[in-house]
């Protein structure tokens, strides 16, 4: 706590500027889209108003059931481990080379 020396009642803007609101300025998505906004302000002149709750709404997206991507049949199944099998010596690949940067780096 601190005294301020003033006899004034009015409300003072030096000692209680304007703060963020408590609702986001952009969406996820926009900031994951890379927007950049500076936060909304309000001023503290009328008192704290706590914001409305907004309704949450997820967003829609089609839902998977449990194996509806199992591939079925034995070829099916074969293309499907061959395919992972590759993708995982990738990724093996890409592993060495990040540990090699991070060896670089840290040299």
């Amino acid at each position: 706590s601190f005294k301020v020396p003033r006899k004034s009642t009015m409300f003072q803007e030096d000692i209680f500027p304007p703060t963020k609101k408590m609702e986001p300025c952009m969406s996820a998505a926009e900031w994951l889209g890379g927007a950049n906004k500076a936060p909304e302000k309000v001023s503290l002149k009328d008192g704290y108003k706590p914001p409305a709750r907004a309704a949450f709404e997820a967003p829609k997206q089609a839902v998977k059931k449990p194996g509806d991507d199992v591939p079925k049949g034995e070829p099916a199944l074969l293309k499907a481990f061959h395919e992972q099998k590759a993708e995982i010596e990738e990724l093996k690949k890409k592993l060495a080379s990040a540990e090699i940067k991070i060896r670089q780096l840290s040299a």
